[in-house]
């Protein structure tokens, strides 16, 4: 029939490149019932029951020398099995065949049907209606090439992914989905830009596009304020550099960087480089300038404030934390000195399992989880490293106490070090010391986390530090002398820290004024005041007020409405607008309730949406890490400054497109975030990326790999009792091993 014979040769021509090994008689017509050829029909002796299309059959994989009896539904329920739902066929599956070949027949019987219809429409037709219409015939042939070709540019574009070393995640970008489309609607004969357009011109228009696109976000820098935050980083070949960003209600945006390689980095030259960054900005926009705690960029903000008096400079928190963390592992006092001692134990046996792969070998095969090797520039290293420790500890004894452990320091080069690892691992005094240390860090290390952020919380920072030391007293209730030193260190760090700007923050956050807070009873022991009556935070916002508002009669209007606003009265004193003070955000109350006091809402707004950190800047350096890497290092500063501005900034507007909620998994952990991970997310992902090696290697009853025949036979020797294998046998292997070969191609 025509629709056979144009169904053959399109076969033949989508797998010429197999003709030269496929014998003649090897070559196979499409079928509606491809499944017969893989079983060897039994002829039926006359006067023994049977019809309806039922035959007797036996299987040529060899599962049983018994034949079967029934028609084509048992022969696709022998081979493949029966689809939940459908009627069970009383025969089962087939015991030679794995699950690879089983899908392999799936899918020949499941093209079958994609060709001829379902098996309800097999019955034989009246010889008129067997004439296929020319049109469905072309129909059926296009989509099989379409099918064809899908499949042709699927693995074409992941090749080019493999072979470029582009990670996975790129195709759930939204950026992806824009690329396809517009491929998919190009002209016909559309050839990509070659490689000096898309390095120059097309890097330009990208980032005059990214700056268009970005004025809606900027021009709300007049009413929320902005915050210029600044860091330094040196790029592979040694070049130092500065980079600047403006951040607004926890939106940051990269404007500039700037190659300092040839610059002494003193106060001056670093004001000099925030200077453009304010005039870019808009002086009246910026609140603060936030670099990290160095003598010389705490200098350049007082150059700063000289010209710009309303501008703040605030040192990074999380920096501030960091360092306190360091004051408390270097600490000389003998009350505090078991901490550097046990963390220089504990990174000392990290390094030795770490460096030495054989030993690392051994630790895994006790562990999950792997030890943690924090850089000392990761914020709360100490405390990292020092909480995985106590969570493998039980690993650590096994892996010591079992002889694998004693084999290695026999083929160690260092013994003694490899003796003090499992002294250290078996001294019960040592994990003492680690459960103390941690229990003391982690309220400061949660500090640090709460800090590393984007997100607006300044206003939250002065009642957290509170929390934070009276939980510190808490947990050093007994031990006064320790006490007293850590809160030492914390009030020194904290003095350096505490500006004008975040006490006035502090006043301006509603729910401190709210019973449900006031009456909750505060960590260590003390009662929780009303922000406004604290001596030190009331001196500090009405130094914050005259320094950002100059004119003094508007200075007196912001002092009223703040006392009406601490006090429940005037303005502030509506029934819900007091009641929501216990549930909203700060921002939220203010945009709700505070246009009946335009003076100060203009001042909230502004002060309670600036950033506290420099995290965003230092995840920057993430970006020009990527784009400085090995490969690229040729590229000049002013063109990676481009890719950085392109890169940085689309991924924030991505986060406001229409279908943004489409691309949420390939935004999580977009940028480096400076801190480590949570520790049980860390967690959580390790244990994922271990299930799932650990199922790459070691296959599931579910999933079991397939060999190949011939090593299949070569491999494992057969009994004596057993047959050879049949021709039939034979034909019916070599049939699945030409699909495999298909299959890979593809």
């Amino acid at each position: 029939m025509r629709f056979r014979r144009i169904a053959m040769d399109l076969d033949q021509s989508i797998h010429s490149e197999e003709e030269d090994d496929i014998q003649e008689d090897d070559i196979e017509e499409p079928s509606a019932t491809p499944l017969w050829k893989y079983v060897t029909k039994v002829p039926v002796e006359k006067g023994s029951k049977g019809g309806g299309g039922s035959a007797k059959f036996i299987c040529n994989f060899g599962c049983q020398v018994k034949p079967y009896t029934g028609s084509y539904s048992r022969v696709r329920a022998h081979l493949i099995g029966v689809p939940p739902g459908q009627k069970k066929q009383g025969v089962q599956v087939c015991a030679k065949l794995t699950h690879d070949d089983i899908e392999l027949l799936k899918k020949e019987e499941s093209d079958a049907k994609r060709m001829f219809g379902n098996s309800k429409a097999r019955k034989k037709l009246p010889i008129e209606q067997q004439v296929c219409d020319q049109a469905t015939v072309k129909g059926t042939v296009d989509n099989m090439f379409h099918i064809t070709r899908r499949e042709d540019v699927d693995q074409k574009i992941a090749s080019c992914l493999y072979q470029n070393g582009v990670p996975f995640n790129i195709v759930r970008s939204p950026s992806w989905a824009d690329l396809v489309h517009a491929i998919n609607t190009a002209p016909k004969g559309y050839k990509s830009p070659n490689y000096e357009k898309v390095r120059t011109s097309l890097l330009d228009k990208e980032q005059i596009k990214v700056q268009q696109a970005l004025t809606p976000l900027m021009q709300d820098w007049s009413t929320h304020g902005v915050s210029i935050i600044s860091d330094g980083w040196s790029n592979l070949r040694n070049e130092a550099l500065v980079n600047v960003m403006a951040v607004s209600g926890g939106r940051a945006i990269f404007i500039s960087a700037y190659e300092v390689s040839a610059v002494e980095k003193n106060a001056t030259n670093i004001a000099e480089l925030l200077f453009k960054a304010i005039d870019y900005v808009g002086p009246s926009n910026v609140v603060q300038v936030v670099t990290d705690n160095a003598a010389n960029c705490k200098a350049a903000g007082g150059i700063i404030q000289r010209k710009h008096p309303h501008v703040f400079w605030s040192g990074c928190l999380a920096h501030t934390l960091n360092l306190l963390m360091k004051d408390i592992a270097k600490s000389k006092d003998p009350a505090l000195s078991f901490v550097d001692e046990t963390y220089k134990k504990g990174k000392a046996m990290v390094k030795y399992i770490k460096n030495h792969s054989s030993s690392q070998a051994l630790f895994k095969s006790f562990s999950q989880l792997q030890l943690l090797k924090a850089k000392k520039t990761r914020f709360g290293h100490h405390y990292i490293v020092m909480h995985r420790l106590d969570k493998v500890r039980s690993a650590l004894v096994s892996m010591v106490l079992s002889n694998q452990w004693g084999n290695l320091r026999r083929s160690s080069s260092a013994p003694e070090e490899h003796d003090n690892v499992r002294d250290t691992i078996m001294n019960d005094d040592f994990w003492r010391k680690v459960k103390r240390i941690l229990r003391i860090t982690k309220p400061i290390y949660r500090m640090l986390r709460f800090s590393d952020t984007d997100k607006a919380v300044i206003g939250e920072v002065y009642e957290q530090m509170d929390t934070m030391l009276g939980q510190i007293k808490d947990i050093l209730s007994n031990d006064p002398v320790v006490y007293n030193l850590i809160h030492t260190l914390v009030v020194a760090r904290w003095d350096k820290m505490n500006i004008p700007l975040h006490c006035l923050a502090y006043v301006l956050v509603p729910r401190y004024y709210t019973n449900a807070w006031l009456l909750k009873p505060a960590p260590g022991g003390g009662r929780r005041k009303k922000p406004h009556t604290d001596s030190e935070v009331q001196r500090g916002y009405l130094e914050a007020i005259e320094k950002i508002i100059q004119d003094p009669i508007e200075a007196g209007l912001i002092r009223q409405q703040i006392s009406d606003f601490v006090s429940n009265k005037g303005v502030f004193a509506q029934p819900q607008a007091v009641h929501d003070r216990a549930t909203m955000t700060a921002l939220s109350w203010w945009h709700l309730y505070g246009g009946v006091a335009p003076a100060l809402l203009s001042l909230a707004l502004k002060v309670l949406s600036q950033s506290v950190n420099t995290s965003c800047a230092e995840r920057c350096w993430s970006t020009y890490s990527y784009i400085h890497s090995v490969k690229r290092n040729r590229l000049n500063n002013e063109r990676a400054e481009k890719l950085v501005f392109v890169h940085y900034n689309q991924r924030l507007l991505s986060r406001y497109r229409n279908d943004y909620e489409k691309f949420k998994n390939w935004d999580v952990l977009g940028d480096d975030a400076n801190i480590e991970e949570d520790l049980l997310t860390m967690e959580a992902r390790e244990n994922v990326s271990l299930s799932e090696s650990e199922d790459e290697a070691v296959p599931s009853n579910n999933s079991i790999p397939t060999p190949s025949p011939a090593s299949a036979t070569s491999s494992s020797c057969p009994s004596p009792s057993l047959p050879s294998p049949s021709p039939e046998q034979t034909v019916a292997q070599r049939r699945l091993e030409r699909a495999r070969g298909k299959k890979q191609k593809k």
